[in-house]
């Protein structure tokens, strides 16, 4: 995978920088309102940032021979993607039920299904996604979706919730995900010329691996405590 986008490395810092961000937010065990406000304020700063960097890229690659006919292609696009919103809705519905069958049945906490087995069922469109977009060649577009979904979910997704009903967090069940997930961010980032080599895909497997053992493995110590 070969990443040229300067944008890129700037999401590869944001995106290391939120496990650090919700280790403060959350250090209290409480995730207040004021909490997602702040999470939400720093959403909107990166959004910013990154809309005027496409319109920056949009302006630098618009030639004369181009400027035309793009309409259609515009109302099939929002079309597909409003469509491809619909059915993910749906199916999120089946998850969220899917979710709570599979934590009853094994006795998991709610947290461990959510990092174990509804995080495997929501990842898999991006994960879709990137393996298409890096058959096409557009590598880019497969490694800004993995960084963009991790900012978006733990700014804004995390926020909504919590703006709908604040909850305390269990630190503990917590700090697994922010570590491995600021390990893996480091090993994401492309080296000199935007290359990345096979090897980090292995490592990143086995790390995968290793935190949902660590994550099962400190949730039977909880329950048999």
């Amino acid at each position: 995978m070969k990443a040229e986008d300067d944008g890129v490395r700037r999401d590869w810092a944001w995106a290391l920088a939120v496990p650090f961000i919700l280790s403060a937010v959350l250090w209290d065990g409480w995730f207040s309102r004021v909490d997602a406000l702040v999470l939400m304020g720093i959403f909107v700063v990166w959004l910013v940032i990154v809309i005027r960097h496409a319109r920056g890229h949009s302006a630098r690659s618009i030639h004369p021979e181009n400027s035309g006919g793009g309409k259609v292609t515009s109302v099939k696009a929002v079309a597909q993607a409003t469509a491809g919103l619909v059915l993910l809705v749906v199916a999120a519905q089946f998850v969220v039920y899917g979710g709570k069958g599979v934590a009853a049945a094994l006795g998991w906490s709610p947290f461990i299904v959510g990092a174990v087995v509804v995080s495997v069922a929501t990842g898999t469109p991006e994960m879709a996604t990137t393996v298409m977009s890096r058959w096409r060649g557009h590598h880019d577009v497969g490694l800004g979706n993995i960084l963009g979904r991790n900012i978006f979910n733990a700014l804004f997704v995390a926020a909504l919730a919590d703006l709908i009903h604040p909850y305390r967090v269990k630190l503990p069940e917590l700090l697994p995900s922010l570590i491995f997930g600021a390990v893996t961010t480091l090993l994401i980032l492309p080296g000199r010329g935007g290359a990345m080599g096979r090897w980090r895909g292995f490592i990143l497997l086995t790390m995968y691996g290793l935190y949902v053992a660590v994550t099962l493995q400190a949730d039977l110590h909880a329950r048999t405590m």
